[in-house]
């Protein structure tokens, strides 16, 4: 199983080379960059602690609001809403009182949109996101791939097999970051060494456009935390433009040992 999800893997890398031909290297947006926080508001110190050690990919899960006046509520599941824990309370108000810092991509995850479909509701997402008042070097952005959104917003894309290439294409500036689930294509364990090449190739095709590339998951089934600070760090050697997401704060402090 774990050959079958590599070699769709390598198809696909093989497809996008031939497709997509390496570009002139883009200026990365935002610089060379490893740290990604990640359900950043289960953190013990949420937003504070990621502007402190100048991570610049935040991510928030979050409850579009269902009516223009509603309140976007942060939580990933709706069960485990908490009153109060808003994103306007959590986020965007201690930004607009933040002294300025390095740019911030606040990457917004909608648990409340239909896979295929939900296109009002991202529509009033990005009416509302687009309607926050945020300082200027904050940028806010939805993760879901819709023809809405990317009317409407920018957007990190979903990452999967099938919107690879569309992703790769779309500007920088609308798709910054190219993500997906590290266990939906690669097992640890397996041929590191061609697991490796191929992520290294994909990042490089992210590279050449001026993207990021990042995985979630990298780390589930770790059994312990030096088995994950190897995986960060064999990531790390993929490329500047690879990020990686930390959970904890032990997982931080061990990311930035690797910068």
């Amino acid at each position: 199983m774990h050959l079958v999800r590599f070699f769709k893997w390598r198809k696909l890398q093989i497809e996008v080379e031939k497709a997509h031909p390496l570009s002139p290297t883009v200026p990365l947006p935002w610089g060379p960059q490893i740290l990604w926080s990640h359900n950043d508001y289960l953190h013990l110190q949420p937003l504070t602690r990621a502007l402190a050690n100048n991570c610049m990919f935040v991510e928030v899960d979050g409850y579009v609001p269902r009516d223009a006046h509603g309140q976007f509520l942060v939580a990933h599941d709706y069960t485990t809403v908490q009153e109060g824990n808003t994103l306007d309370s959590l986020y965007l108000a201690p930004l607009r009182n933040a002294p300025p810092t390095r740019p911030l991509l606040l990457v917004i995850d909608p648990k409340n949109l239909a896979p295929c479909g939900g296109e009002k509701l991202v529509e009033r997402a990005a009416a509302h996101l687009g309607a926050a008042r945020v300082p200027a070097w904050v940028n806010i952005m939805l993760t879901h791939n819709s023809a809405a959104s990317r009317a409407r917003s920018a957007l990190v894309a979903d990452g999967r097999v099938d919107n690879w290439c569309s992703s790769l294409d779309a500007p920088a500036a609308l798709v910054p970051v190219i993500s997906g689930d590290f266990n939906s294509f690669f097992a640890w364990g397996d041929d590191e060494r061609g697991l490796l090449t191929t992520i290294r190739a994909m990042a490089l095709q992210a590279r050449s456009r001026g993207k990021y590339l990042r995985f979630w998951a990298m780390g589930s089934g770790a059994a312990t935390r030096e088995e994950w600070v190897r995986r960060a760090r064999t990531l790390r050697t993929c490329g500047d433009n690879v990020l990686i997401g930390y959970d904890t704060g032990w997982q931080l402090d061990a990311l930035l040992r690797l910068e």
